[in-house]
């Protein structure tokens, strides 16, 4: 065989490579993009959908579900809630914080910490997450030091091989290097751990999960980027201080969560009523109205006890009361997790989210209307701290996100005024 005839051969087995590769990136493709569409018939299962050669065409059902995920996710990493705070802002700084908690400091008491959510965290707190963030700090700064050898982008790929980092030179107790350990270990992908995430909606989030990737079964070389690394860390935060189910992360208290974001949430809507004049404040279960307007709470009797605390009671001179409950939600990930969601906020369910609402709506009717003068039924809003993935416009109460909240009520006021 002449020379030239190897070289065409190689050439074709190159090429048959090639299009072989190419040909997998378009099924993958398509793959991400029938979940997609199998997530959007849980919201619209009238929808349909055409598979051609040219792609997927959607019938306007799904093309409007479709136009809700985009301005859901428009931002992507930035949905997460603590994507602007400090790991991500002072990694430094943090990394020197998070080695004081390891060591035995209070996250309150850590300088490092002041004014970010960290030092918001309870004492006591599971020490993986602490070994979650500092794991994912390290390799961090890792992959910085390792990409500025070989390029100016700091954020570009870097290849790391099985180097490790000597944990007595950060003055961690040796007590706890086998839980910094499985926590470094849990940011690579692993032969133990990729066979128990499998499925189209767990593939989709695997290198968020772990950032770091395995180039090759035979050597010990793994892949990653410094934005990769900062999208995981701010998914571990979400995962650990959420209350998702089956996401990974460090799960936290629900004392952790009431403080780092539902009271924070509930303070930000009730600030926003008052900005439009409206006496607003919580109610708690036996019936205090705590407002601005008082030094004290204003006890509401309404013949029996509210149906459970209320997150926001809030009154205008106008006379239309407003009943709120905030809800801060969790990133949708999956089919199941899509049809929660959607069954609490879009459809009427007296056990639901709605029903909650308006028992606790007519309580206020009785008990508002002889402290007030009302001109019409208290109105119930639900909301969110996320805009949701999907229509609420046939919901039984309003649903709106914190971002539209004053754009909502500036226009219930409005059209309370002109009726």
């Amino acid at each position: 065989m002449g020379q030239d005839q190897v070289h065409n051969r190689d050439a074709r087995a190159v090429q048959s490579g090639l299009d072989t590769q190419a040909h997998l990136v378009e099924v993958s493709g398509l793959l991400d993009q029938l979940t997609a569409v199998g997530q959007a018939l849980v919201v619209e299962p009238a929808g349909r959908c055409v598979v051609t050669r040219d792609g997927i065409e959607l019938d306007d059902r799904l093309q409007h579900c479709f136009e809700f995920f985009a301005r859901a996710f428009d931002r992507r990493g930035m949905v997460m809630r603590f994507t602007n705070a400090s790991p991500f802002l002072h990694p430094v700084a943090v990394l020197q914080g998070v080695l004081q908690v390891l060591g035995g400091a209070q996250p309150s008491s850590v300088a490092e910490f002041a004014g970010t959510p960290l030092g918001e965290i309870p004492e006591g707190e599971r020490i993986d997450f602490w070994a979650g963030i500092l794991s994912r700090i390290l390799l961090l700064i890792a992959a910085h030091d390792t990409r500025r050898h070989v390029g100016l982008d700091p954020g570009g790929l870097a290849v790391l091989g099985s180097a490790g980092f000597f944990l007595q030179e950060f003055g961690i107790p040796a007590k706890l290097h086998p839980v910094i350990q499985q926590a470094l270990q849990d940011c690579f992908w692993t032969r133990a751990w990729l066979p128990k995430r499998q499925g189209p909606e767990a593939l989709r989030h695997l290198v968020v999960e772990r950032p770091i990737l395995r180039l090759t079964c035979e050597e010990e070389l793994f892949a990653t980027t410094a934005s990769n690394l900062a999208d995981s860390l701010s998914a571990f935060l979400d995962a650990s201080i959420g209350t998702y189910k089956d996401r990974s992360g460090a799960r936290l208290s629900s004392e952790c969560f009431r403080r780092l974001v539902s009271l924070p949430f509930e303070r930000e809507v009730i600030e926003v009523f008052r900005a439009l004049g409206f006496e607003a404040g919580t109610v708690s279960e036996n019936g205090a109205w705590a407002t601005a307007a008082t030094q004290q709470a204003e006890h509401l009797v309404g013949g029996a006890p509210p149906p459970g605390e209320i997150d926001v009671l809030a009154y205008h001179p106008s006379g239309l009361a407003v009943v709120a409950e905030c809800k801060a939600l969790n990133l949708p990930f999956d089919a199941s997790a899509l049809r929660n969601l959607h069954g609490k906020l879009s459809l009427a369910d007296d056990e639901g989210f709605h029903g909650n609402l308006e028992r606790k709506c007519n309580w206020v009717d009785n008990a508002l209307r002889n402290k007030r003068r009302l001109t019409g039924d208290p109105v119930g809003i639900l909301v969110v701290d996320r805009s949701p993935p999907f229509d609420c416009l046939d919901a039984p109460h309003l649903v709106v996100d914190a971002e539209t909240l004053e754009h909502g009520l500036a226009a219930l006021l409005k059209e309370y005024d002109m009726s």
